[in-house]
């Protein structure tokens, strides 16, 4: 995959993660607007076999979630080698694809964004124009793996007033004095 990049910087790059639904677009919008972080849409990765399989409610196999997590590799990069702070929105299910990515970027805090089941379906039921729909969330969210890995946690349950605290508090843990953010659960 590469040389391990190290972000050194003086406030985290985030990787926001989690079920389909939990609000990890919004989240990003919401660090961009709020705290001035570059946010980037994962999802604009997802390889048209990826796409196929979504639209056939099947799995993802390991390959597809190879090459998909070697694109996200290659986007992080390009953004780590910007002059701001960024954060990446993508669900990435499996713990094999977020170590990789992990290895290669070792300062990238992961950031699990959760919402309750009911939130997840309200806010998925009037999506549109996504690649993944109620329908695939359905299916596909009950794979998602939980991390096996020290990450920060937030709550979307849609109060903005409390994703503004959370994200400030991971943003302030994340920031680190040597180029290292300290990742907790």
């Amino acid at each position: 995959m590469g040389p391990i990049i190290s972000l050194n910087v003086s406030s985290a790059n985030l990787f926001l993660f989690g079920q389909i639904g939990a609000g990890k677009s919004h989240c990003g919008r919401f660090l961009a607007q709020n705290f001035g972080l570059t946010f980037y849409e994962g999802d604009s990765e997802i390889t048209p076999a990826m796409r196929t399989a979504i639209a056939g409610h099947s799995p993802f196999t390991p390959l597809m979630r190879l090459e998909f997590t070697d694109l996200l590799t290659q986007r992080i990069a390009t953004l780590a080698g910007g002059t701001q702070n960024f954060c990446i929105a993508q669900a990435l299910f499996k713990n094999r694809e977020r170590h990789l990515l992990r290895a290669r970027f070792p300062d990238l805090a992961f950031v699990w964004v959760q919402a309750d089941t009911r939130i997840i379906a309200e806010r998925l039921s009037h999506r549109s124009g996504h690649v993944a729909d109620l329908a695939y969330a359905e299916f596909a969210n009950p794979y998602f793996e939980t991390p096996d890995f020290a990450h920060h946690v937030i709550e979307n349950d849609g109060d903005e007033a409390s994703l503004h605290r959370q994200l400030s508090v991971v943003l302030k843990a994340s920031e680190s004095i040597d180029g290292n953010p300290t990742n907790r659960q």
